[in-house]
């Protein structure tokens, strides 16, 4: 129809803008259980091919560590052996 505006289609969403490997959730599952924001669009949903997202780094919070992180930490059983 004339007059009407068509993107052409992106080739990783096929025109959908929704991320190609968490089909626009943002999450992806885990093998162990659970879900993780999705690696390919930061858990925007977004595609990332035709919608480039942009990603601010924070750094990692102070004093938190997540539970993989405390079991390699040494540090932190050594003051519960008694």
């Amino acid at each position: 129809m004339p007059g009407m505006h068509h993107d052409a289609p992106c080739d990783g969403c096929l025109g959908t803008r929704r991320c190609w490997i968490c089909l626009g959730t943002g999450v992806v599952d885990r093998r162990q259980g659970g879900v993780d924001a999705c690696a390919r669009c930061y858990g925007s949903g977004k595609c990332t091919l035709c919608q480039p997202v942009s990603v601010v780094d924070l750094g990692s919070p102070y004093g938190l560590t997540t539970a993989y992180e405390a079991d390699d930490d040494p540090e932190s059983s050594a003051g519960s052996a008694g």
